[in-house]
């Protein structure tokens, strides 16, 4: 498969995020066509190495009674109803991983991020609709959870679960990102709320 990049055309133009058309051709020889979505003013398309569009925060909390998972509850427009997911937030151009993580979980949450325990590669969202990647980050955090900081067109609630809760929201029917579910089944098949040793060490 080869993509013309020089087919390339924007068809939209608005703020945050725009359609695009490119061609491409099979090895057989047939040509098409691909609509996608991009947060990028001019994507680059086949690159080798993904820029990452934001930062996915999976944040646990410390407490007296022992590490908590913070969950949101967060109304989506596209949804028509409520996603269960974790803080995330755009990274600004030339801002470090671990800073837009910071900024993303107190404006979303008011915790205070003390310590990040593993950052993996940019990865995909959704690659047959749009380029759009993100880094998984999870980290340490405390404080008092709290949406104050959050915009005035979120509609988000703070869920702090334990490692029950966890477990009985993940067997649930609510609507997830694929992300926060495939988190939920990892804590669960670990038995705890941690992050594992093993991944600690190869982050």
């Amino acid at each position: 498969m080869r993509i013309l990049s020089e087919t390339l055309r924007k068809l939209t133009n608005l703020r945050w995020l725009n359609l695009f058309e490119v061609e491409y051709e099979h090895v057989s020889g047939t040509r098409g066509k691909w609509q996608f979505v991009s947060r990028k003013a001019d994507p680059v398309l086949g690159t080798m190495q993904i820029q990452p569009d934001a930062v996915f925060i999976v944040p646990i909390l410390k407490t007296p009674h022992g590490q908590r998972l913070v969950v949101l509850k967060e109304f989506r427009i596209p949804l028509g109803d409520y996603e269960y997911s974790f803080p995330a937030g755009l990274q600004e151009p030339g801002e470090a991983i671990e800073s837009t993580a910071r900024r993303e979980l107190a404006e979303e949450t008011g915790l205070e991020l003390t310590r990040v325990l593993g950052t993996g590669p940019p990865v995909v969202s959704s690659a047959g609709l749009s380029d759009e990647s993100a880094v998984i980050t999870f980290v340490e955090c405390t404080g008092e959870p709290s949406t104050a900081g959050a915009e005035g067109t979120e509609e988000i609630e703070i869920l702090v679960l334990d490692y029950e809760q966890l477990c009985s929201l993940r067997r649930s029917n609510v609507k997830f990102s694929a992300k926060a579910w495939l988190v939920f089944l990892m804590f669960e098949a670990v038995g705890e709320i941690a992050f594992p040793q093993k991944l600690s060490r190869e982050s």
